[in-house]
């Protein structure tokens, strides 16, 4: 059965308070979801805006999620129309539970417009702790504000920031894992059995894997280096496909370039631009 408990704390001034903003207000939800039936696998979805995620595998078969939300104002009226116009949906369907913070300033791909102070006069931040099933599938992003961190999943995984850093600790699945101003941290307690990715832009890439990895390596990095405590072997450069402009047919280098660990396997893609890459054996 689905519980639900909000602890509403008093409306507060907030004298040049979190960018200026005038009175802000707190909410604490806990609410523990039951996975709905159906769906190749159980899956959880976050889709935040503003604050940190953080979920964590346990035993056990619900989902037990704990969001601390602080609304802002620039006026008491504003504050209260912010707590009616943004909101924390909940849905379920075919095995998925999906979080998303909505508000009226989403764009259709789920991106935050950048003008919503001035025209709206109110914000709001969530900051997520939930518990999963160890095998669950977990979708998570946040854009402002906070870290994403995640501890001892085993199912796959995509995991986006983009003004913050990216933590995961005791992973046995595969997926994809960005963020733009942050490092990525990744510590696998098993090798990936499928493709995996890593990119940023400003920050460096550290990974810990088992020492009997086996996998196809692509990297590439501007301004930084990269670093291996496996031994590797060089692969031919993989020269990608030509693009048609307008009448013209272009041929680019591939700036990446591959390596094997042991005897190769699923591929491990590292991108960044103003950072080290860092691929290191498990202790």
């Amino acid at each position: 059965m689905n519980a639900l408990i909000l602890l509403i704390l008093a409306c507060t001034p907030f004298a040049g308070g979190d960018d200026g903003w005038r009175v802000s207000d707190t909410e604490d939800i806990r609410k523990t979801l039951e996975f709905p039936p159906g769906g190749a696998a159980h899956q959880l979805v976050i889709d935040n805006l503003n604050g940190s995620i953080t979920v964590t595998g346990y035993d056990g078969s619900d989902v037990q999620v704990s969001a601390h939300r602080v609304s802002w104002g620039d006026s008491r009226d504003k504050l209260e129309e912010g707590k009616k116009k943004i909101t924390l949906d909940i849905t379920r369907d075919e095995g998925k539970i999906v979080l998303l913070v909505n508000t009226p300033w989403r764009c259709s791909d789920g991106s935050p417009a950048f003008d919503r102070r001035e025209y709206y006069g109110y914000d709001a931040d969530f900051t997520f702790d939930v518990h999963v099933p160890f095998a669950t599938d977990v979708f998570l992003k946040t854009v402002n504000k906070g870290s994403v961190t995640v501890n001892g999943v085993n199912g796959a995984f995509e995991v986006h920031n983009v003004n913050g850093p990216v933590a995961m600790k005791g992973i046995g699945g595969s997926g994809l894992v960005s963020t733009v101003n942050g490092g990525l941290d990744v510590q696998f307690s098993r090798n990936p059995a499928a493709r995996c990715g890593f990119r940023t832009v400003n920050g460096t890439i550290e990974i810990s894997v088992p020492d009997d990895l086996s996998a196809d390596l692509r990297l590439k990095t501007f301004n930084g280096d990269v670093r291996s405590d496996f031994e590797v072997t060089g692969l031919p450069q993989q020269i990608p496909p030509p693009r048609k402009i307008g009448r013209r047919t272009v041929y680019g280098g591939d700036e990446f370039f591959t390596v094997r660990a042991g005897k190769g396997g699923p591929e491990m893609v590292f991108e960044t631009l103003n950072g080290n890459i860092r691929i290191l054996k498990a202790h």
